[in-house]
């Protein structure tokens, strides 16, 4: 009788170490999300800032001018070289996290990504995973975009929860934003 006692306030002693244990990780400070907006009934609306073709021209440094554009609709993204002969990469299944107004993550599903051989197409390796962008100093006619890169990291992610914990800021993913006007 005394055994199994001392067994169980061994069994809710450790429990009580477990659970404290858990209990401290969990305070560390997360991320407040404002707003996120996948696809369907909570996509974006047509009037959210977001929206639009987004676009910069960098002048001749002696490889010719060359011009970088983002469109984002309610529902997808591209990016390519603004006159039309085609598309860098794009996907769909939009999904945006908003940390505020004026910053936040773009997920997207591709649908067109870069093959090894540094060419684009909707048979690349990528296809069907998904792909982040990260946005900043959000105005109603400027942001900052920046897509997912780093040297030693991924190029994408099996699921949208994947890529929400791999592609952040926090991680190294998004050092280098353009400058883009609407």
């Amino acid at each position: 009788m005394k055994s199994t006692f001392k067994r169980v306030l061994l069994a809710f002693a450790a429990l009580a170490v477990i659970g404290f244990g858990f209990t401290g990780c969990q305070q560390e400070a997360e991320t407040e999300y404002v707003y996120i907006y996948v696809g369907g009934a909570d996509k974006l609306a047509k009037n959210d800032a977001l929206i639009g073709s987004w676009s910069v021209t960098y002048p001749d440094t002696g490889y010719g001018a060359y011009k970088e554009q983002y469109n984002i609709s309610t529902t997808t993204f591209d990016n390519n070289n603004g006159d039309g002969s085609g598309s860098y990469y794009a996907g769909n299944e939009l999904c945006v996290l908003k940390l505020s107004e004026t910053e936040g993550y773009i997920y997207v599903k591709y649908t067109r990504s870069m093959n090894a051989d540094w060419s684009y197409s909707e048979t690349a390796p990528d296809v069907g995973k998904w792909y982040a962008i990260h946005y900043e100093d959000l105005t109603a006619s400027t942001i900052k975009i920046a897509g997912a890169y780093k040297a030693t990291g991924k190029t994408s992610a099996e699921t949208l929860a994947e890529a929400i914990q791999e592609f952040t800021v926090a991680n190294g993913y998004f050092n280098t934003h353009s400058s883009l006007t609407k």
